[in-house]
Parts: C-alpha cells; structure tokens; sequence
C-alpha cells in the first residue's frame, strides 16, 4: 500500500507539472510592451489637442507648447500642413524617430525641435518645411542628433539649425 500511495503523489506531481507546462504552451507570447513597429500617424489628428499616452510615447499639449515625449524607436508617418506651432520632440537616449511624415507651416522659430539626444532621422518619404524665417528642424541641446536619410528639409531660413 506505501508503494501505491507513493505512487500516487507522484503521479499527481507530474500531472500538475505537466498541467503548467501545457499552460505556457497555449499562453501568448508576450515580449517588450513596446514595438520595433510603433507608429505615429499624424493623418489620424495624434498630435491633437488634448494630451495622448501609449507604451511608447507621450503627447503633451499646451496652448504654448506642443511636446511629444518618445520613449522607444517610432516611425512617424501622415500629413500636417498650415502648422504654426514648433513641435517639440524629446527622444530618449539610444532611441530613434524615423520621420517619415510631411510636416509644413509657418513659424518663425523652428518647426521640429529636438530637445534631446536621441536620434531624429528625416527618412525617405519625409519632409518638414517651414514657409516662415525660422529652421526647419533645429535642436536646443548639444550633441543633438538630426540626420537626413533620403528626406527633405527646406524652409525659409536655415533648413537645420543647431
């Protein structure tokens, strides 16, 4: 009988290894809450007026100041024309933008500025131009990283001014 009863909460062990293992097997599988494919699409009104929040980037909107905060690498795609504001953009550190979005208006300061030492990347498909005096796109912070990889930057003062 002591074999048997052993035998028994044996057989019951495996079964419950075996029962939380097969629940692994059927789970999802779950990796970084943040996307090598996050997307930002200024057609669909994201920079909008009211404060946006996701995994990996923030939107924060005053009536002075337009800040969008990116936590992980982002493609930021659609069209704004007629912008009068400068968007802000605060990368983190080791983190990219791929801009890939045409952004226009008319300013007399910047129209993009980076605000931080991440790498902002106008892609191939991307413009920002600025009709006013001011930059195009511009930074405040030393060592800013702006790149233009097959995009288009142009404005009626300097295109990009560090």
């Amino acid at each position: 009988m002591k074999t048997n009863a052993l035998a028994l909460k044996l057989l019951s062990a495996l079964m419950a290894i075996a029962v939380v293992l097969g629940m692994f097997a059927v789970m999802p599988q779950v990796t970084s809450a943040v996307s090598d494919n996050a997307t930002i699409d200024l057609s669909e009104n994201w920079l909008g007026n009211a404060d946006r929040t996701t995994f990996w980037a923030t939107w924060e909107y005053t009536q002075s100041t337009h800040t969008l905060y990116v936590y992980d690498n982002v493609t930021v795609i659609g069209t704004v024309a007629g912008a009068a504001k400068t968007l802000n953009i605060r990368i983190d550190s080791g983190k990219k933008v791929a801009w890939k979005a045409n952004y226009s208006g008319n300013t007399n300061s910047y129209m993009i500025r980076a605000t931080s030492k991440g790498t902002l990347e106008i892609s191939t498909g991307g413009s920002v131009k600025n009709n006013g005096s001011g930059a195009a796109v511009g930074s405040t912070v030393d060592d800013a990283n702006i790149t233009v990889s097959g995009g288009t930057v142009s404005s009626g003062g300097a295109a990009i001014y560090y």
